[in-house]
């Protein structure tokens, strides 16, 4: 399986000037207009995915004689359910692309 490299490995990897210094950073879609990430997963309508976490919290406090006795009673419920469904199979999803082409870097000195 082959597997896109991101943006400041390849600049390593083609020798551009200053790659090793880490100004070219990876590319990513953050424009839900282009792909809604927050919808639709990459995998298609075969995978399915769910969060839920609810919590509950409450606080009782009664102080006496100028705040020097006191009583608190507290009570916290947290509860967290997450569902995965892959008919595929896997719990990561690549991307592969055979493509016959090479990339060049060249460098000229002034």
């Amino acid at each position: 399986m082959a597997s896109i490299a991101g943006t400041s490995i390849w600049a390593v990897n083609s020798g551009l000037p200053y790659s090793g210094a880490g100004i070219f950073k990876n590319n990513m879609i953050t424009d839900p207009s282009v792909f809604n990430f927050y919808k639709q997963l990459i995998d298609g309508d075969t995978k399915h995915e769910m969060q839920q976490f609810h919590r509950a919290t409450f606080n009782v406090a009664e102080t006496a004689l100028d705040d020097q006795v006191g009583i608190s009673f507290d009570y916290n419920k947290e509860d967290y359910k997450y569902t995965h469904t892959a008919l595929l199979g896997g719990n990561v999803a690549s991307l592969s692309i055979r493509w016959p082409f090479t990339t060049t870097a060249r460098r000229t000195r002034v």
